[in-house]
């Protein structure tokens, strides 16, 4: 890790795309459940059974926190270096240094002392306020204890502004949930110490503590990790702690077999993005191979306009046609979506789709304004493409019987006059 001035002097912008610490919270309480933790804890509890018995107890305890805090402090550099497991945790890049448990504690008591002259001299109100700006600042502190080992520079204002600067509004995060963390094992045995033998009560309490600092070390480590490329510090990438998109996941589960899983990424991802194509489309094809026949159809009424309205007419009937296969008499539950999905497919050029979107127009959607459009549409296909003149005349003559006021009647009137002039111009040359 570069030093204060250096890094003071070079500011590195956060392009990583490692999950942030506050999305894996989880992760940091599984943490501590690995062999070596666990050995560790279970080991220190027994010896704080045997040293309640002794004359020389807090001795006894003194000495188990040291080695828990070098242990601590392994498990942050570890973290920070980019081992994410405890498989390196005392590997070539951690320096194990034998005398920070002693400096982390020589640093809480200069912070007593100094809380202590400045209460005693200048009062309470402003001892306390203090005491608080240390405590802000003491994770930064143990940040750059655990990565440089330098006692001198864990106490320097400007490396802890550095860093404080640079985590920014992430600092305060952790701050927040260091606080929690450091009354969890309090909290926690409140809740069992009825159930906990008098015996057991010391080496109990002592264990959840030991947890719950693994917890801490961890998260602190994680934080320099997160933030390596802002404070120059050299780390060892893992692929494994790249956050997958929604796309990359789904592909993931689907290749292990796991649909259920899959469908409740996609579902959740076109939930959150309703017009991003690529997230409805994905869920539109996990929902076919689950064969959820119900959710397909219900999907398909969002989906399709979807599909229309970004001009993918194309998509728009392969869907449709999913559909059909899925149940024979599927529509869109809209009469003003069946007509543009009709003119969708008017438009591919598609005119056997046209004429079965628009079959029964009227009945299937009585008194829809929609119905002179459906109209209209039927009799060009049926004039234009499928040559049927006569029944394209007779559709347009219902029309304008119909729906006189309509907005199409104007252009239905103009298209019966053409092609009543097309067929008097056919019968004349017949007759010639």
């Amino acid at each position: 890790m570069t030093n204060a001035g250096e890094s003071q002097s070079r500011i590195y912008a956060d392009s990583s795309d490692i999950v942030p610490f506050w999305s894996r919270l989880p992760r940091f309480f599984l943490y501590p459940l690995h062999f070596g933790a666990v050995a560790l804890i279970l080991v220190s509890m027994a010896l704080a059974y045997v040293a309640q018995y002794t004359f020389f107890v807090f001795g006894l305890l003194g000495l188990i926190s040291i080695g828990f805090v070098r242990y601590g402090y392994a498990v942050l550099e570890n973290t920070a270096r980019g081992h994410l497991t405890a498989e390196h945790l005392f590997g070539e890049d951690g320096a194990d240094a034998t005398y920070r448990p002693y400096k982390q504690w020589a640093i809480l008591a200069l912070i007593g002392v100094l809380v202590s002259i400045a209460t005693h001299w200048l009062g309470w109100g402003l001892g306390l306020v203090l005491y608080l700006l240390f405590m802000f600042a003491l994770p930064a502190s143990m940040m750059w204890l655990g990565v440089s080992d330098s006692f001198l520079e864990a106490l320097d204002p400007r490396t802890l502004v550095f860093i404080i600067g640079q985590l920014g509004s992430a600092y305060v995060l952790l701050d927040f949930f260091l606080l929690m963390l450091s009354g969890s094992s309090a909290a926690a045995f409140l809740l069992i110490w009825r159930w906990v033998p008098p015996s057991l009560a010391i080496p109990v309490f002592f264990g959840l503590q030991l947890y719950f600092g693994l917890v801490m070390f961890n998260m602190i480590g994680y934080v320099l990790y997160q933030y390596h490329d802002r404070l120059g510090l050299e780390v060892h990438r893992s692929v494994e702690t790249r956050k997958p998109d929604d796309k990359e996941l789904i592909a993931q589960l689907v290749e292990e077999n796991r649909i259920e899983d899959a469908l409740g990424v996609a579902y959740e991802a076109q939930r959150l993005s309703p017009d991003d194509l690529d997230a409805q489309d994905r869920y539109h094809k996990l929902l076919l191979l689950a064969k959820k026949a119900d959710k397909v159809l219900s999907h398909a009424q969002r989906f399709i306009p979807l599909l229309l309205r970004k001009q993918r007419n194309a998509r728009a009937m392969e869907v449709y046609a999913a559909c059909r296969n899925t149940k024979d008499d599927f529509r869109m539950e809209s009469a003003a979506n069946q007509l543009e999905l009709a003119r969708g497919a008017a438009a591919q050029r598609d005119d056997r789709a046209v004429m079965r979107l628009l079959l029964q127009f009227d009945r299937r959607y009585p008194e829809s304004s929609e119905v002179p459009g459906a109209w209209l549409l039927q009799a060009k296909t049926m004039a234009d493409r499928i040559k049927q003149d006569q029944a394209a005349m007779q559709l347009l003559r219902l029309l304008l019987g119909k729906y006189p006021k309509a907005p199409e009647a104007k252009e239905a009137q103009q298209y019966l006059t053409v092609l009543q002039n097309m067929a008097r111009l056919e019968g004349g040359n017949r007759n010639a």
